[in-house]
């Protein structure tokens, strides 16, 4: 799990969407959204993230691109 974490915020787009997820908690906090409406938010950043990192390593499978480097 810390492997999966390390990655997380290693990316930028795992840090934009960490930082999206936790300003959409701090609304729900303060009442400007229901339950329901940060569930939805939750669920669309996490999609958009799995979703483009899956694109970005399927095009460097077609390509012959090496997989990004892991540090």
């Amino acid at each position: 799990m810390t492997a999966g974490l390390r990655d997380l915020f290693a990316s930028t787009r795992g840090i934009f969407c960490v930082l999206l997820v936790a300003l959409c908690t701090v609304f729900f906090a303060l009442g400007k959204l229901s339950a329901d409406q940060w569930l939805e938010f939750v669920k669309w950043a996490t999609v958009s993230l799995l979703a483009s990192k899956t694109i970005e390593i399927a095009s460097g499978k077609i390509s012959g691109a090496p997989p990004p480097a892991k540090e």
